[in-house]
């Protein structure tokens, strides 16, 4: 469907299963697959994150939901965790715009390119942190010097990306986990 792209992903010792597929879902060379199944990662990624927090159960999991929940889609999750103060609002403005871009593409039978006219300018949009390893294990999104910023949409996306979804997963381990909740004054009730 798409034109091919021939990127060679290295993978690292230390990667996951999960992180493995993801980086060879961004060297997919189709557009629609690099962008659908990577911001999928980065959807359950954002999942994972706000589950910590809520209490174990069918309420949390129905609200979570990907198809019918009210925190089912990456925008709502995104809002979620940006108004709790659990991401910055650069890599909040990240979120919004690959969700953005993988609805248009999703939802469309064309023949993509990242250098599309409708799909570079999101992928342009993206940010990189300036120096991703300053401050691990949680990156801190800023805006790079242009000079020194991919200028290709598609090596904007894989790196925007793959900052994101490693962004998150270090957030979600330092996310605190929900503890049971007291039945305090409701524990008997006549």
């Amino acid at each position: 469907m798409s034109k091919s792209w021939n990127f060679v992903v290295k993978p690292d010792a230390n990667w996951t299963p999960e992180r493995k597929h993801l980086q060879e879902s961004l060297a997919s060379g189709d557009v629609v697959v690099c962008v659908v199944v990577s911001t999928s990662f980065i959807d359950h990624a954002l999942s994972r994150m706000l589950a910590r927090l809520f209490i174990k159960g069918s309420t949390s999991e129905k609200i979570l939901d990907h198809n019918k929940g009210i925190l089912g889609s990456l925008n709502a999750k995104s809002d979620l965790a940006y108004c709790l103060g659990l991401i910055p609002k650069t890599l909040y403005q990240n979120l919004k715009t690959i969700a953005e871009l993988r609805n248009k593409i999703a939802h469309r039978l064309e023949d993509y390119t990242f250098y599309h006219e409708e799909i570079a300018p999101f992928c342009n949009k993206l940010l990189i942190p300036a120096n991703p390893f300053k401050s691990l294990p949680v990156i801190e999104y800023s805006a790079v010097n242009p000079q020194k910023a991919p200028t290709s949409p598609r090596i904007r996306f894989y790196y925007a990306v793959s900052f994101v979804h490693s962004d998150l997963e270090a957030r979600t381990a330092l996310t605190i986990t929900s503890k049971t909740v007291s039945d305090g004054i409701w524990g008997e009730c006549i």
